[in-house]
């Protein structure tokens, strides 16, 4: 069984060296949707009796761990230190650091992984995000079975 819960924030970020518009300092709505995998619960006295997991309980891993992390920051490539100084030295606004330049692929595969690392003890597992930039484009990570 599969269920997904779907969150949004809002942040910033630019592709230092690209050619088009998107050089630029600019901001997104970002949609995520993040599916889970597990058997459903099946114990008469279990508050959970029927579910993979609590919506709430998986909305709060996700805040916790995404969401508040996430929104109303500028995403950072770290070797974009001209923005990192600029962040840090003048604006003085939340920001959040990533290893590879912040495009959508580079992002949702950063959130996979902050992700898996949170949930891996958990009963259910993580099957598939999608990382929504605009309401047309999306860059998702899966597990294959």
């Amino acid at each position: 069984m599969i269920i997904s819960k779907t969150f949004k924030w809002h942040c910033a970020h630019r592709l230092l060296g690209h050619k088009g518009l998107c050089s630029n300092l600019h901001g997104h709505t970002y949609k995520l949707v993040v599916y889970v995998e597990g058997d459903t619960k099946h114990h008469d006295k279990d508050p959970d009796n029927g579910m993979i997991v609590d919506y709430g309980d998986l909305k709060k891993i996700v805040e916790n761990v995404i969401v508040d992390k996430y929104d109303h920051a500028t995403i950072i490539w770290e070797k974009d230190t001209d923005l990192f100084k600029a962040i840090i030295e003048v604006m003085k606004t939340k920001f959040l650091l990533i290893s590879e330049t912040t495009t959508a692929e580079n992002i949702v595969i950063d959130i996979w992984f902050k992700l898996l690392e949170e949930i891996k003890d958990e009963s259910f597992v993580l099957s598939k995000i999608e990382l929504w930039e605009t309401e047309t484009s999306c860059a998702m990570v899966e597990v294959r079975r």
